[in-house]
């Protein structure tokens, strides 16, 4: 039996980690394929159909139709995206790179990992929540627990802090989103007291501005020019490295080659931006910024001087005007004492520890955890003479999870005969209609009988939010013992086991198109040509290792498939050696 340990999952929109905690403490697992611990989150196709994941695929992840980036921001919507010649969900392309960390981790230990904890954004909706549980199974991963990602950044922070006391605010700003909690730290207990953010909001939004404003240069520079139709594409690293250059620099120069062309000639341009222009343009991207903290912060009415730590975690977090927000709303700088890379992915390899048992309350910080948003029902209300739809709370924001309540209602007369039950999903907390929050589930009880004292029947409506932040609703007539569970409001997003399995075929055979499945292939032709010639044991053997060789392709096993190669390529040697 192997070394017990257990793998924790950051998967982000523009890099995945993945990190394994042994030995008491987390390791970040470098990616087998390019030994950087960092994978950036691109999926595409080559000329020859092969599947790339990571550094590889940035070469081609912006052709068009061979390539994604960023799919993260597509988790829980209804979309396919194109791929070569067929579409896939995004949970499929999810599963992609959760399936190339799966393997980096399996190569690392020399042993097959099966469950992980995943990260998530804290304001993740319940669709996308539940994507993230498909794209997981579609990889092959059992998900342990789904864990908000500036929880598991405290984790990572508190591991090693267990005694320490403080108010801590985890400002995790990411490539596609912003997550803000504020945690009470207290001998060796993490208690999240508040959690808000920004979905929409993140690093992508900041190179889009910069790829606009080297746009507008080439505008100003060149007015008759007629832009490449694949500007924005060609731009899109070049902006990338132009916004990291300004975290370090005052100004940057950015080679734009082939950008478009007027009616004599192609244009090269040099652009010199500066860090207080790129500020200008990103004004309101930080002014949508601003207002997560003082949301975060007014949510449980937090002064900025009661926080003694402000814990910086994601690659936005280290733009300069990012961080002048900090210093402006705190009066201190934030800190980078966990890498901000990798937080995410420590934590939530802590998470999964204790999850496993191999961390308890004695050697390992105890975390609880909120639900970032209110959920409710709709309700009639008696307003003067008049019935009107208002807002239930069934969970207010922030309130502490797990969490489960069971309330009674009672429909409008005896003779209703059927009860609609629609649940929504209220950010703000401050809903008083249900056109004030979002439709998340609803479901409808049929055919209920006539109450035959006269007296409307009563409904009890059970409401669960679980560990994972999914929720669960049903509604029941105790009176007719009608039963149903309020399902999510009609949405592809959510895959079926059926389309979950058609999915699973589909990833599995993208993942055998890899250049990496076919860099056997030699081997095994050579193999099957030398059975013809080959007799007694010596045959029987080739003939067992090629078997096994195929079957650890066919399953995407790469740990098992770089050994058994190398197995059957020392028995071809012997053979022939043999033979000599």
């Amino acid at each position: 039996m192997g070394e017990r340990f257990a793998v924790g999952i950051d998967l982000g929109t523009s890099t995945s980690e993945i990190c394994v905690f042994r030995h008491g403490r987390p390791e970040p697992v470098p990616v087998a394929s390019s030994k950087s611990v960092v994978l950036p989150s691109l999926v595409a196709l080559n000329s020859r159909d092969e599947l790339l994941v990571g550094e590889e695929a940035r070469g081609a992840v912006d052709v068009p139709g061979r390539g994604v980036r960023e799919s993260k921001r597509l988790m829980g919507r209804d979309v396919e995206i194109p791929l070569g010649s067929r579409r896939h969900r995004p949970p499929e392309i999810a599963a992609i790179i959760l399936r190339a960390l799966k393997e980096s981790a399996e190569v690392y230990l020399n042993q097959p990992v099966r469950e992980a904890v995943v990260s998530v954004p804290a304001n993740f909706d319940d669709v996308a929540k539940r994507a993230t549980f498909d794209a997981a199974r579609i990889a092959g991963l059992e998900v342990q627990l789904l864990v908000a990602e500036p929880t598991a950044a405290a984790l990572a922070y508190g591991l090693t802090r267990l005694d320490a006391d403080e108010q801590l605010l985890v400002f995790d700003f990411g490539g596609g989103t912003l997550d803000i909690s504020i945690l009470e730290m207290m001998s060796g207990v993490i208690e999240v007291r508040s959690s808000h953010g920004d979905v929409a909001l993140g690093g992508k939004d900041f190179d889009d501005v910069m790829i606009s404003l080297l746009k507008q240069r080439v505008i100003q520079s060149v007015p008759q020019v007629r832009l490449s139709a694949n500007l924005d594409r060609d731009l899109k690293d070049r902006a990338e490295r132009a916004k990291v250059d300004l975290s370090s620099r005052t100004t940057t120069e950015v080679q734009l080659r082939n950008v478009g062309a007027t009616a004599t000639q192609q244009i090269d341009l040099d652009v010199v931006v500066s860090r207080d222009d790129y500020d200008r343009h990103c004004s309101e991207l930080l002014s949508r910024t601003r207002a997560c903290l003082r949301t975060a912060l007014g949510a449980k009415g937090v002064r900025p001087s009661s926080v003694q730590k402000i814990l910086l975690v994601g690659g936005t977090s280290y733009i300069p005007a990012v961080r002048n927000i900090i210093e402006e709303t705190f009066g201190k700088q934030g800190s980078a004492d966990v890498p901000a890379d990798l937080a995410v992915a420590m934590g939530a390899s802590i998470r999964a520890a204790q999850v496993s048992g191999l961390l308890d309350g004695a050697t390992g910080p105890v975390i609880t955890d909120v639900a970032p948003k209110g959920v409710g029902i709709a309700v009639v209300e008696v307003v003067g003479d008049r019935r009107m739809l208002v807002y239930e709370p069934l969970i207010r924001p922030n309130t502490t999870i797990p969490f489960r309540t069971r309330k009674t209602y009672r429909l409008m007369s005896s003779e209703q005969d059927a009860v609609n039950v629609c649940v929504y999903q209220d950010s703000t907390g401050r809903a008083r209609y249900p056109e004030d929050a979002v439709l998340m589930k609803e479901a409808v009880i049929t055919d209920v009988p006539c109450a035959s004292d006269g007296t409307p029947h009563a409904i009890e409506v059970l409401f669960q939010y679980d560990l994972n932040g999914l929720i669960r609703v049903e509604g029941t007539i105790p009176a007719t013992g009608q039963t149903v569970v309020i399902e999510e409001k009609a949405n592809a997003a959510v895959l079926s086991p059926e389309g979950r399995a058609e999915a699973e075929k589909r990833v599995s055979e993208l993942w055998q198109s890899r250049p990496e499945a076919r860099e056997f292939r030699a081997v095994i032709e050579k193999a099957e040509r030398m059975l013809g010639e080959l007799s007694g044991t010596s045959r029987e053997a080739i003939r067992q290792a090629v078997g096994e060789l195929k079957a650890a392709i066919e399953s995407g096993d790469a740990g098992a498939t770089r050994r058994l190669g190398n197995r059957l390529v020392d028995l071809l040697y012997d053979c022939e050696r043999e033979e000599e």
